[in-house]
């Protein structure tokens, strides 16, 4: 067995996989939750017959390292194929158009985007500079390896990089509503990167169904919390992370002091890393005190 000891902050999702993953390979791990019951925003509760999904709903069939998670964990799921058509409704003139997203440039969509209303016609050419776009990098968007989409990664907000790639119909007329459905935020406050992101996964990407599993989100993150239940510690809060001549030494929670470790794992939000390790290099203090957060779980 390796005698590194390795200590887990936080039991949400990241904090119970890194957790699991560290047990699997036999590595000494403690993982430290601070409130009363383990799963964060992946959770539900069973009420009488109905489980209630109380944070994420959700899976995608192109989330393959969770799914081998849940192979692992006994957790099916049940499949929903994901609609190619859309129908988009214009309340300033009632009126209502379908969108094939299988495949934008058709007869149907552009009827659509004439006579929907929706777009103007500055608007209609840059939502299809805009499409032209995201199929050009279609295998980059489609492959696991993120490195390819490296040069996407843009210091600049989604509204920035939309408003000078395509122009400000394309951001007012189709990004402030979609991104806001999406994320339940505004375009200001997510990356160029991200907003791209997402939006292929939700318009553009029709190669992959959402998965549910077979008694809720809940019951996945309760497996995977009983699959650490021996190495997981709830109510128990860090109050700092300490690190001596850039190495870690351990933590220090309210119960305990000082807990030794070779290595700690900070699965909390970064504004939370940043104030629980105030030794890390001021640069990286001020990266992760920068870094936000939209209120979707994908």
């Amino acid at each position: 067995m390796d005698e590194r000891k390795v200590i887990v902050i936080g039991a949400g999702a990241a904090g119970l996989s890194a957790a699991y993953a560290l047990k699997k390979r036999r590595i000494p791990v403690l993982l430290l939750e601070a409130h009363d019951k383990a799963g964060g925003r992946m959770a539900g509760d069973t009420i009488g017959e109905f489980w209630v999904e109380t944070g994420a709903q959700l899976f995608s069939s192109g989330y393959t390292i969770a799914l081998q998670l849940a192979e692992e964990l006994g957790v099916g799921f049940d499949r929903s194929p994901v609609a190619t058509l859309s129908t988009i409704y214009n309340n300033r003139t009632n009126r209502a158009g379908v969108l094939n997203l299988a495949s934008v440039f058709n007869f149907r969509n552009f009827k659509t985007f004439l006579t929907s209303g929706i777009f103007s016609l500055k608007g209609t050419a840059q939502f299809l500079k805009f499409i032209r776009f995201m199929r050009k990098r279609e295998d980059d968007f489609r492959s696991e390896n993120y490195s390819r989409l490296e040069d996407l990664d843009v210091e600049a907000s989604f509204t920035e990089w939309s408003r000078r790639e395509f122009g400000d119909e394309f951001l007012e007329e189709f990004c402030r509503c979609a991104i806001a459905s999406i994320t339940l935020t505004t375009p200001e406050r997510i990356s160029a990167l991200n907003g791209m992101m997402m939006l292929w996964a939700t318009f553009l990407d029709n190669r992959h169904t959402l998965l549910t599993p077979n008694r809720g989100v809940g019951y996945f993150s309760q497996q995977l919390a009983r699959a650490c239940d021996d190495v997981t510690r709830l109510e128990t809060t860090v109050e700092q992370v300490f690190i001596e001549d850039g190495k870690t030494i351990g933590v220090r929670t309210l119960e305990d002091g000082l807990l030794e470790a070779d290595a700690v794992i900070c699965a909390t939000q970064a504004s939370t890393t940043a104030k629980l390790a105030p030794q890390i290099p001021l640069p990286t203090q001020e990266f992760l005190k920068s870094i936000r957060y939209n209120n979707a779980v994908m």
